[in-house]
């Protein structure tokens, strides 16, 4: 999953570098525009550090599982996996909404006659 949302990471960190840069901090609508897409990649790498950290939680109750001495210990352990695994499906169906192109129309004004 991270090589299908490393170049939202990798633009992400881009950005964040241009916008320290004086030269953009003078240009308004670069600025303006940088911003934009900065605070949109945001989202998407923080949905993608959730996602890992909830990877990581799974796999360290699964090893859990199989090594624990006690039975209610792993019981303990396969229910938060279960409450992971259905976490980890909801941010991926988000993330996943958030990866689609944006329409261009999108950021407009509409009147709506009726």
């Amino acid at each position: 999953m991270v090589s299908l949302y490393q170049k939202y990471l990798e633009r992400y960190a881009k950005i964040s570098q241009k916008l320290s840069d004086p030269e953009v901090a003078a240009d308004f609508k670069k600025l303006k525009t940088l911003s934009k897409e900065h605070v949109e990649l945001k989202k998407i790498k923080d949905l993608v550090d959730k996602i890992n950290r909830l990877k990581d939680l799974i796999k360290g109750n699964q090893e859990l599982v199989e090594n624990a001495a006690e039975e209610e210990l792993a019981a303990i352990a396969k229910e938060e996996n279960l409450k992971f695994s259905k976490d980890l499906k909801k941010l991926q169906q988000e993330l996943d909404y958030l990866t689609i192109a944006p329409d261009p129309d999108d950021s407009r004004n509409v009147i709506l006659e009726i």
